[in-house]
Order: structure tokens, then sequence, then C-alpha cells
């Protein structure tokens, strides 16, 4: 919508464009065509990972002068002190020791995928699955989970403020997605 703005207008202005998702994630024609015509108009586009760059040069044919590199930042101090406060859930201790996964509830994150390999996972081990976020595919992991018979081991809280003390807490940390820009929960996990 900026492009064709500034198209529109006739003034020219610097503009600066950032894409945070890989093209494989671009499902429409319609959409990656207006890309290749519109994204050579912008002064700069700014992407999270080499690779995306090499895909906007080849896919695009975007000239590698015309993109920028720049990783989402991560607050390490701030994680460190966040990862001090106390959990939102008194219940935490009673689910020791858990797997923890983090995101909205939707296809992309894959949570169905974690639920079913849990279920394999936890015959053999006293485990729990603990889920934060929210989405909707709510309802549907829910069932999953009862249809496995997991509804004591498999916990989903919903959205938390402060996913960090979870985190520090977590004996393994499960990142599912079948497609991310830029894993910022991964590296944050690691904190």
């Amino acid at each position: 919508m900026a492009i064709a703005a500034r198209i529109l207008v006739g003034r020219k202005t610097r503009l600066v464009i950032r894409e945070a998702a890989s093209l494989a994630n671009v499902k429409s024609r319609m959409r990656r065509i207006l890309m290749r015509w519109l994204y050579p108009l912008v002064d700069q586009v700014v992407v999270l990972t080499d690779y995306m760059s090499h895909e906007l040069q080849g896919a695009l044919g975007l000239s590698g002068r015309k993109i920028s590199v720049i990783g989402n930042p991560i607050d390490v101090d701030r994680i460190r002190a966040l990862v001090e406060e106390r959990v939102e859930s008194q219940k935490t201790n009673s689910w020791k020791p858990y797997l923890l996964s983090i995101g909205r509830l939707a296809e992309q994150k894959d949570f169905s995928t974690v639920i079913k390999a849990f279920a394999l996972l936890c015959r053999d081990m006293d485990l729990n699955l603990v889920i934060l976020g929210d989405g909707p595919q709510r309802q549907m992991l829910e069932e999953l989970v009862a249809d496995l018979g997991l509804t004591a081991r498999v916990h989903m809280p919903g959205r938390v403020k402060n996913p960090y003390p979870w985190l520090a807490r977590a004996s393994v940390f499960v990142l599912s997605s079948r497609w991310e820009g830029y894993p910022n929960v991964l590296l944050e996990a690691q904190y």
C-alpha cells in the first residue's frame, strides 16, 4: 500500500519497507507478481536474515544494494530480569517436569504435531506439556488432547504477559513452527 501511495502522490519521498516472512509463505501468485513489480520501486527493503535477502534477489530480481539485513534485537538483560518474576499459575509446581511450547494457536505453529509427539513420548516418561498462547485452533487442540487421553498432562493456560519464568523452569523448549520469519522465541529461550 505504501508503494502504491508513493506512486499515486507523485512525490519522491524515501521509502523503506520491511519484509518479515520468507517468500515460501507467500501463497498468492498475484501478490508475488505485485512484489516483483513494486519492490524495485522502493529505496530499501529490510529483511530479517541473509536467506531472505538471497530469496528476494533470486525470486524478485532485487539488487543486493537495495536490501539490508537487520535481525530482530534480543534484550538479554530484560529477559534475565523478567525470569525472576513469579509464574502466573500456582499449578506449575505440579506440572514439573514439563516441556514448553509458546505461540499463537494457529496452523503455522503446528501444535497438533507437538501434542501427538508428546503422546508418544510420555508413554515412557513422567512429563507434562505446557502450551502458552491463544488463537483460532484452541478448541481443535483441546479436542485432540482429550482424544489422546492427555487432559491431565497437557496444560494450556492461554496467553501470559511474561513467558520467561515459564521458559526458565521448563525442562525442554519445543519450537514446532512450520515456518518462521525470524524465530525470536527460540533465541529468547536460550536465556
